[in-house]
């Protein structure tokens, strides 16, 4: 499984007189897993647990500026400390 940064633009609205050279997406840049890329969005999870991933982030691929990948990670099983 693949760790990866991805940036992106994400959308922006205001709901004020705002002009709209006043306006534009936002740079946002992610970190965790890649856990899902169909070439019409990409899904980045935060978060990881026995239950599986959450926090789960998709995006357009229209909206990505680059995908960096920064590690495999073999997801090994979690370790919970006993209870004595």
């Amino acid at each position: 499984m693949d760790i990866v940064r991805l940036t992106f633009r994400d959308i922006t609205a205001t709901c004020d007189w705002t002009t709209h050279d006043e306006v534009e997406c936002l740079p946002v840049e992610l970190i965790g897993w890649l856990v899902h890329n169909d070439g019409k969005t990409v899904k980045v999870a935060t978060a990881y647990s026995d239950n599986g991933f959450s926090s789960v982030h998709a995006v357009p691929c229209g909206c990505v500026v680059s995908t960096e990948i920064l590690a495999y990670d073999s997801m090994p099983k979690l370790a919970y400390p006993s209870d004595s």
